[in-house]
């Protein structure tokens, strides 16, 4: 069977494609390799909730328990600062607290009640082509076809490796750890906190009633030993083994092209300070499903949709950068290396 779109990947990115293409009537399958690993940043900015609502999920009326904050208490130099997300005319804005696996089967299964094809637990074995174009994917399950395939397996970047496409790496290398704890519900960590480190940052978030997220990032690799569990958290016992993550600042172009899209961190990455990691999931897996609606209507557009596509994606990765740097200029112990990208994008 012909497909419209193969996705490639279960997160947030993927799901998101796949779920737009479906509503657009589209042939849909994904191919995922389960895993249910925990990932860093399970933080979901107020932004995340009108798209949701776009791809036909209400997390309003999924489980009571998901946890809800206003805000974000900074220290990122004195005095610690609470800066709220915001209100309108219906009250104030609130984000989320939901675990990554749970929103990925929120995810999956919307997208399956739209007849989305899926396959779980097989392995991708190389892309098929035909005249340059990307035509399809060989698993240990077989071959498949589509008029496009998708990138959303994040960090992993299966199809950029196949495509040997171009990777800009824009930070040295940064590694996130982070994992969870089981403590005191009274302390008093109602929303959650961003604390400037001598070595970097620290992230805690309160996402049960007894359980709390931490995420430590470190500015240069050599600092690799001092990453543990926060200080403040450090009487608590550990909820499960930590994680490591490569949070390197980097993009890969072009993002579209013959056959392919990339998506989510597939396409590009910035560390998870950034705040914008599900929303750019979303976006842009929600962006690839129409761009490539466009194309199957309007073939001789493809090229220019393509290079649009990569475009968007580079502007908001740069602009991104641009208040990242700015964000880490103003951290009481900022890294030369940010001094001098600052001093690159200047010139």
């Amino acid at each position: 069977m012909m497909h419209d779109m193969i996705v490639l990947g279960a997160g947030p990115a993927g799901t998101a494609c796949a779920i737009a293409a479906a509503q657009r009537g589209s042939r849909v399958l994904i191919l995922s390799h389960s895993s249910k690993v925990p990932r860093p940043g399970e933080s979901l900015h107020p932004g995340v909730e009108p798209i949701l609502n776009q791809l036909g999920i209400d997390l309003t009326l999924r489980k009571p328990h998901f946890r809800r904050y206003h805000g974000i208490c900074v220290s990122w130099g004195p005095p610690p600062t609470f800066m709220p997300f915001g209100h309108d005319t219906s009250g104030a804005w609130r984000g989320w607290q939901i675990p990554g696996v749970e929103l990925d089967r929120i995810l999956l299964e919307r997208a399956a009640r739209l007849g989305v094809e899926i396959i779980d637990d097989m392995r991708l074995v190389c892309i098929l082509r035909h005249n340059e174009r990307v035509v399809g994917v060989r698993t240990d399950c077989g071959e498949f076809f589509a008029h496009f395939t998708v990138d959303a397996t994040g960090r992993k970047r299966w199809l950029v490796r196949q495509l040997g496409l171009i990777e800009q790496q824009a930070s040295p290398f940064l590694l996130a750890k982070f994992g969870y704890v089981h403590g005191d519900a009274s302390l008093a960590l109602e929303e959650p906190w961003l604390i400037a480190e001598p070595t970097g940052w620290c992230w805690i978030a309160r996402v049960g009633e007894n359980k709390y997220h931490w995420m430590r990032l470190l500015f240069s690799k050599e600092q690799g030993k001092e990453l543990g569990i926060p200080a403040s958290l450090s009487s608590f016992a550990s909820a499960e083994k930590a994680r490591y993550a490569d949070v390197t600042w980097r993009i890969t172009l072009p993002s579209a092209g013959l056959g392919y899209f990339l998506i989510g961190d597939a396409a590009w990455v910035l560390d998870p300070s950034s705040s914008h990691g599900v929303l750019k999931a979303l976006l842009s897996g929600i962006r690839a499903a129409e761009d490539a609606q466009k194309i199957l209507l309007f073939p001789s557009q493809g090229k220019e949709i393509c290079q649009a596509f990569t475009q968007d994606s580079q502007r908001w990765f740069e602009s991104d950068k641009a208040a990242m740097i700015a964000a880490y200029q103003r951290h009481p112990f900022p890294p030369k290396w940010v001094l001098a990208l600052n001093e690159a994008r200047q010139t």
